[in-house]
């Protein structure tokens, strides 16, 4: 108690001696309390969000990937869902179409960087990352460029997911402009997503 007659924290905090001591929470206990907490704030658990389609997508179009490349492509992809659940444009967007997008987004950006060893890297890498052709797109060449790689990409997504191409490259297109809008602040993280996407736009 201090001097003044009001309540110091710590009189709060450190029982005194000879006080019951305070009771140790329960996982029930604390289970109820993290449900009044949700209901309080009417935070829906059960939602469907694009973490959902994620995994699902990434393995329906089978990237031909190293390991290190596809850990690499779903970091990248999850990071660009959790942007785009922080964002407001993209709250009227259907989760699966956000995931979609986001996967588009992270491979595009993984072509980008391999095209820094050069065109040989390049089709190389759009090459070994050809996903099946779900939707009976044709088989891939070796004279694959990066843009017709992105745009038989997009024809798989929307076998995968029945979303209009145009919707998705718009959706993309929007991860972009955030990504691109954060760049500086992005630089100074630790991640390697790439920022500047202009060069493959199509």
């Amino acid at each position: 108690m201090a001097s003044d007659g009001a309540v110091d924290r710590h009189d709060v905090l450190i029982p005194s001696r000879g006080a019951p001591p305070l009771p140790v929470p329960t996982p029930e206990s604390m289970r109820k309390w993290e449900l009044l907490v949700l209901t309080r704030l009417k935070w829906d658990l059960a939602a469907i969000t694009p973490h959902a389609f994620l995994d699902q997508i990434i393995a329906r179009l089978q990237l031909k990937l190293p390991e290190a490349q596809m850990r690499m492509v779903r970091e990248h992809a999850t990071f660009f869902i959790t942007v785009c659940a922080t964002d407001a444009r993209f709250t009227s967007n259907p989760p699966s179409m956000v995931a979609a997008a986001a996967v588009a987004t992270a491979v595009q950006g993984m072509l980008i960087r391999d095209s820094d060893g050069g065109a040989a890297a390049t089709e190389a890498a759009a090459l070994a990352a050809a996903p099946v052709p779900v939707g009976g797109s044709k088989a891939r060449g070796p004279s694959t460029t990066p843009q017709q790689y992105m745009q038989e990409l997009y024809h798989s997504l929307h076998a995968i997911t029945q979303i209009d191409t145009d919707c998705l490259k718009e959706c993309h297109r929007q991860i972009e402009i955030w990504t691109q809008s954060n760049a500086e602040s992005l630089s100074t993280s630790t991640s390697t997503t790439p920022t500047d996407m202009q060069e493959v736009m199509f």
